[in-house]
């Protein structure tokens, strides 16, 4: 037997260790700085690299060529979930590195958890794919009836039960806080009301509005909420840039007609620099997400929902090239559904577009 044992630190998550022919392993704890992973001689002088949380953590390593005991590398675990800082036009990481957002939407996650349905299935699989933010609506109309005076006190208490279960699943969360306000009228003081709640919990990233002009919402009527929080002041329709000033981080909406649709994060980067087509300053540079593009679905619907791979190979590729990150959007988010196969195999090609 070969054993190699690893000094770790930072968290105690598992940590894989997969070698070059496909065999992996997972380490057991020793103690709370100590990590154990035990192998067959047959796999002796392999190439590998030990993972946590699906992130790599170091590599290469090479497996000792005989059997024994053996010190391995010095092992450090970072948090699935890190707190974000903004620098410029940048999400930054606690080490100094970059990070790109890769989300998801499932538009009725809060409710569906407001009306004891058991969350964490939906975003194993939504994890599994590559997502590590999830989109919802803080309230709706035209989806589903979704109107928080429906739940009295309970629609404010579950917030930070349903945030620890989000970050439990390796997620930021984006609260979206206006959608269809013309019929559901939570009010001005609504954003606040949530935004006391929020503050201080870091993986939440919370967004004022939805499509604002379509919303019953005007951006400009609201500062931003007093709060540790990264705050979008919200998005506006396909096309069309959101409200500004805006607040610590904007969103864009692309186009979903073809060929267009190809090219609908190119202005993405307009709005991330602040600037329009004539480079006139219009805002401050700030990082810009994709937060709404075309949807996919295991049909095709033109300018709405596509099955193709390929295309959402494009659209996350491209919203790293020139903004920072996407949501995957799906005819199943907006009702919270587990993703069929085509659907799946398009958020695989979407989020490993983004990784690239």
């Amino acid at each position: 037997m070969i054993q190699i044992n690893c000094n770790v630190s930072g968290t105690n998550d598992p940590i894989i260790l997969q070698l070059e022919d496909g065999f992996q392993t997972t380490g057991v704890y020793e103690s709370s700085s100590r990590v154990i992973f035990k192998l067959s001689d047959n796999e002796k002088n392999l190439d590998g690299e030990f993972i946590s949380n699906g992130v790599q953590i170091f590599a290469p390593y090479i497996t000792p060529n005989a059997p024994g005991a053996y010190e391995g590398p010095n092992l450090i675990v970072k948090p699935r979930v890190q707190e974000l800082r903004i620098f410029e036009d940048l999400f930054i990481l606690p080490d100094g590195t970059y990070y790109n957002w890769k989300g998801h939407i499932d538009w009725m996650l809060y409710k569906r958890s407001l009306d004891g349905v058991a969350i964490e299935p939906l975003l194993a699989q939504r994890f599994a794919a590559g997502s590590r933010c999830v989109a919802t609506l803080m309230q709706a109309e035209f989806i589903e009836h979704f109107n928080p005076k429906d739940y009295g006190n309970a629609y404010l208490d579950h917030i930070i039960p349903f945030a620890d279960a989000i970050k439990a699943a390796g997620m930021y969360w984006m609260p979206v806080v206006y959608a269809d306000e013309q019929i559901i009228k939570s009010g001005h003081d609504f954003v606040y009301q949530l935004g006391e709640i929020f503050n201080n919990i870091y993986w939440i990233l919370p967004s004022l509005v939805n499509e604002y002009s379509k919303n019953g919402i005007n951006p400009g009527d609201f500062s931003r909420p007093a709060t540790s929080n990264l705050w979008s002041r919200g998005s506006q329709v396909g096309d069309t840039v959101p409200y500004y000033p805006s607040w610590d981080w904007k969103e864009w909406h692309g186009r979903r007609d073809w060929p267009k649709v190809l090219f609908s994060n190119d202005d993405a980067w307009y709005v991330k620099e602040g600037i329009n087509g004539n480079g006139d300053s219009l805002d401050k540079r700030a990082p810009c997400v994709v937060t709404e593009p075309i949807g996919f679905w295991n049909i095709n619907v033109p300018s709405r929902r596509s099955n193709d791979p390929n295309l959402a190979r494009v659209i996350g590729g491209t919203s790293v090239y020139f903004a920072r990150g996407a949501n995957f959007m799906s005819e199943q988010g907006l009702r919270c559904e587990p993703w069929d196969d085509i659907t799946y195999g398009c958020a695989v090609e979407f989020f490993k577009a983004i990784n690239q």
